[in-house]
């Protein structure tokens, strides 16, 4: 009896073991195959990540082959973020394609992309200007002003084969507290020549994130500027100020504006912009110096001064880039440099009508 009891015991005890053993290889074998699925995943999200990368650099190369065209564009949805160091999807190094602008963050399966050339008075560079569909611009206000801006910026669809598509979703608004929540990811409003006032606009969206939710105070006489910027994000039920306004030049750098919702990114390539209008200005410089050099060696006086004018005008204007380039959004050097573009404009123009050759 004894020796039959401590058999059962000892049968127990290689049940409870052999239990063990398959709990624990069954962990094991369990744990291998969801970390292989991990990896997988992990494998699978950075090819996604780098497909995208790679469609954004194409995408943006033929974008800037059609200046002054607002295309539409198929993309994988992958939150893509937007700094001035460019554009970012997940870890991997920002596509950086020139001079963009863009909302802090990129969500859906289309994207806009909108081309211009800036030009003061010559061309400087190209604008990209880039956002999705689901960020909603509301333009507040009936004023000259306002309704200019709307016509300005891109149509709200475009067509595609046989059917219109959602390309820039703006909206103008007599009242922003008529404002309704819908759906949309990011919310930027625009005032024109006024400021956003305690909750305005704010009743029906106070849900949204701080940071889904921008406004924009444009203050100027035209689009052309220049004028001053005022940036504003949400903060709680009212608008804060962001601390630092600035400023545009150009309707193309107020375009750019209204499509940046963070003012240090929109500062620094504004900087960019202006570095590079150091380095064309230096160009038409030595231009205008040559054609004054032919001209005085021709004996023909009135061409040579209008370009010594003009060389004084671009001087001035490199001048005040190379200033901007580092100190933008200063105003004074942003007026006196819009003064001496203007009056490169005019001297040009002078020259083509005494028929002498064109500085740019």
């Amino acid at each position: 009896m004894k020796r039959m009891r401590q058999f059962k015991r000892k049968g127990f005890v290689e049940i409870q073991f052999n239990w063990i053993f398959i709990l624990v290889i069954g962990g094991i074998i369990l744990t291998f195959f969801i970390t292989i699925a991990d990896k997988q995943k992990t494998v699978s999200e950075v090819k996604v990540s780098a497909k995208v990368r790679s469609d954004l650099k194409t995408i943006f190369t033929g974008a800037r082959a059609s200046t002054g065209t607002a295309s539409l564009v198929d993309i994988a949805d992958k939150d893509i973020t937007y700094s001035c160091e460019g554009f970012s999807v997940n870890d991997l190094n920002p596509v950086h394609e020139g001079i963009s602008f863009a909302p802090g963050s990129l969500q859906g399966f289309k994207i806009m992309v909108w081309s211009k050339d800036w030009s003061m008075p010559f061309r400087v560079g190209n604008i990209l200007m880039v956002t999705s569909p689901n960020v909603k611009y509301l333009i507040v206000g009936d004023s000259s002003l306002s309704r200019e801006l709307n016509r300005s910026l891109p149509p709200k669809f475009i067509a595609r084969g046989s059917s219109r598509q959602l390309l820039l979703n703006k909206e103008t608004v007599a009242d922003a507290n008529t404002i309704m929540n819908e759906g949309n990811y990011r919310i930027r409003l625009i005032f024109v020549n006024r400021n956003p006032l305690g909750t305005e606009g704010l009743l029906d969206i106070n849900t949204l994130e701080d940071t889904d939710v921008s406004a924009l105070s444009i203050m100027g006489n035209s689009l052309d500027g220049p004028g001053e910027l005022r940036f504003y994000q949400k903060r709680g039920q009212y608008w804060s100020t962001v601390p630092g306004s600035s400023n545009y030049l150009g309707r193309e750098s107020l375009f750019a504006a209204v499509m940046a919702d963070d003012y240090k990114s929109y500062n620094c390539n504004m900087q960019n912009l202006f570095q590079r209008m150091e380095t064309v200005s230096e160009v038409y410089t030595q231009k205008a110096g040559k054609l004054q050099q032919a001209a005085q060696a021709a004996g023909d006086t009135a061409c040579a001064t209008q370009y010594a004018l003009s060389l004084d005008a671009l001087q001035s204007i490199k001048q005040h880039a190379t200033s901007l380039a580092t100190s933008f959004p200063e105003q004074a050097a942003l007026i006196q440099l819009h003064q001496k573009a203007q009056e490169l404009r005019s001297r040009n123009e002078q020259a083509q009508r005494l028929s002498c050759s064109e500085v740019y």
